[in-house]
């Protein structure tokens, strides 16, 4: 337990600090020693101690019996999935996250990030501001590039823990400071030092009449900044650098002191609520009015397509903006917050004051006219951003006429259809069903029975076989194919396991090879009911599949089948399988 705790943070963060973890597990430095020592002879993995940590070297791989739970982390397909899945879902993916879901390392991120086809991501984005006018919130193409840039950007391994170590020496003995604070201020100071090398630097002309005060903490970033990447820092991202410091409570601020204890004082007065609940909701206002700010002093406004149904759906709300707005300008010397900036934070209030009504349940009826349509995607979101949700539940427009609304129940609409007649109305402003359509339809989602329904089935009862070779040589014999052809087939697939296994975790192995061969079926399972051997790995189901150099492409949805086959298999249904009938079942 202990060993498995001390790997995963030195995954997650690249290092571990000696006297936090003795102290946090009650143990001696020697029996730390001992764990580091074991961790290296286990895993196979380089850990040097610099000062008072323990580092960790990416450039060296892990060894193959570190497994992860839910993704065979040594399969580049499964990789790759998750990591579009993520995309989607949250519409960014942070490194740090990718290392502690999977256990991989620099090297093999990198590789997988050039692998993801970068127009795949690019199609999303304009079917997005196709549909409903930048709804990404993507305004202009150098604000598509700063955003691809900050979701996509692998961090240097070296280059980025050094950072990580400065810092954390340099706030050491402020308690305040947390560390997951420190981890997400490291991650924003490491992608601005990056769009300025990249000569992306943004103008503050708000902020030129700030007086930057004397701060010892302040200064040594500078002079660290100057002596790593020899930069001197224009003065107005010295004021970003600064408001960034603040926002993260690495250096004290009274301005965003005051600006919390004001907009708490606002709220309070203008919700009918007695306190507000300092959620996330509440931190995603504060984030968004800092961004509001800043976008005002570059000159950037969003769009916002749904600005009239706002109005009308959260006309209390919209007031309530608008008198926001007002406060917001006189505080930050701002002029003529838009309409469609209210819109947002009409949003953002109705939120914060779903959130804060105390000792309230409320129902959310999802609407959607077609089910098979609304996916994770939209949930996660939602959830996310609503905590005190107990009930989703998902009707169709016209199931919403026989249901009696309570007048504390919750409605999140999706699409576009025109209800104004309920208490709250959640118009979701980014994912609306044709992009759910259309993003199921780019990951073959809607396919996935289609395409297993296409492979050819053997149901086998064999013991005994040990090897992955000796199975391959078993299954190419079950093909109904002329006997040279299976011959050249049988050559391609053992030339492709010799590289490398193609077993991808639960019970499940994928044999293929590249041929210019045209079978009868390219696409072949073969279920054993007694298990296998397949590199010293159980396996019960083989996919067997010939890859035609010519269609190559069509491939791609018959691995994601797979993958998503995968997951839903364990050992208490293979216990249950007893004939081929139950196997097609599946």
């Amino acid at each position: 337990m202990r060993i498995d705790q001390i790997l995963k943070e030195l995954m997650t963060n690249g290092c571990l600090d000696i006297q936090t973890t003795i102290n946090k597990w009650n143990i001696s430095e020697r029996t730390l020693r001992t764990d580091i020592l074991r961790l290296k002879s286990k895993y196979q993995i380089e850990i040097t101690k610099q000062g008072n940590y323990y580092i960790l070297d990416h450039s060296i791989s892990l060894h193959h019996n570190l497994t992860h739970e839910t993704v065979d982390y040594n399969d580049k397909n499964q990789r790759i999935y998750w990591i579009v899945q993520k995309l989607f879902e949250t519409n960014e993916v942070y490194v740090d996250q990718v290392f502690k879901s999977l256990y991989i390392n620099f090297a093999v991120l990198k590789d997988d990030i050039k692998t993801i086809n970068q127009n795949f991501v690019q199609d999303i984005i304009k079917f997005e501001q196709d549909q409903a006018g930048n709804k990404l919130i993507l305004i202009n193409s150098e604000q598509q590039k700063r955003k691809l840039f900050e979701n996509y950007l692998v961090f240097n391994d070296e280059e980025y823990f050094k950072t990580q170590l400065f810092f954390r020496d340099l706030v050491s003995q402020n308690r305040q400071v947390s560390l997951y604070s420190l981890n997400e201020f490291v991650k924003i100071f490491y992608i601005m030092i990056h769009r300025i090398l990249k000569n992306q630097i943004v103008k503050f002309d708000n902020f030129k009449n700030m007086q930057i005060e004397e701060n010892n903490l302040l200064t040594k970033i500078l002079d660290y900044i100057s002596q790593e990447w020899n930069l001197q820092l224009p003065v107005h991202e010295i004021y970003y650098l600064e408001i960034k410091l603040m926002s993260y409570k690495l250096i004290n601020s009274k301005i965003v002191f005051d600006l919390e204890k004001k907009l708490d004082n606002f709220l309070i007065s203008n919700l009918q609520v007695n306190q507000i609940n300092k959620s996330e909701v509440y931190k995603n206002l504060l984030q968004h009015i800092e961004a509001l700010i800043i976008r005002y002093s570059t000159g950037i406004e969003f769009k916002n397509p749904y600005i009239d149904q706002i109005k009308n759906n959260y006309p209390w709300q919209y007031d309530t903006s608008i008198k926001l707005a007002k406060f917001l300008e006189a505080e930050f010397n701002l002029k003529n917050i838009s309409e469609q900036e209210l819109g947002f934070l009409a949003i953002h209030i109705s939120l914060l004051e779903i959130n804060s009504q105390q000792n309230q349940q409320f129902t959310s009826y999802l609407i959607s006219d077609e089910k098979n349509v609304v996916s994770n995607i939209l949930l996660h979101k939602i959830t996310s951003e609503i905590q005190q949700l107990n009930k989703i539940q998902l009707i169709s427009s016209v199931q919403l006429q026989e249901i009696e609304l309570d007048k504390n129940d919750f409605l999140i609409i999706v699409g576009d259809q025109n209800i104004n007649h309920i208490n709250k109305i959640y118009i979701d402003p980014i994912i609306t069903n044709k992009t759910i359509e259309f993003i199921k339809t780019k990951l073959n989602q809607k396919n996935i029975n289609n395409n297993l329904n296409q492979f050819q089935k053997f149901y086998i009862q064999v013991n005994k076989i040990q090897d992955n070779l000796e199975a391959i040589n078993l299954i190419v014999e079950k093909l109904n194919d002329q006997p040279n052809i299976k011959q050249k087939l049988l050559s391609a697939l053992i030339e492709r396991e010799q590289k490398s296994s193609t077993y991808i975790g639960d019970f499940t192995a994928i044999p293929h090879a590249e041929t210019e061969l045209v079978l009868e079926n390219d696409y072949n399972l073969f279920f054993f009911k007694n298990g296998i051997m397949w590199k010293k790995r159980i396996v019960y189901f083989v996919f067997l599949i010939n890859i035609n150099t010519q269609h190559k492409k069509n491939y791609r949805p018959y691995f994601e089948t797979i993958v998503e086959f995968k997951k839903n298999v364990n050992e208490k249904m293979l216990k249950t399988i007893n004939s081929e009938d139950d196997l097609n079942g599946i």
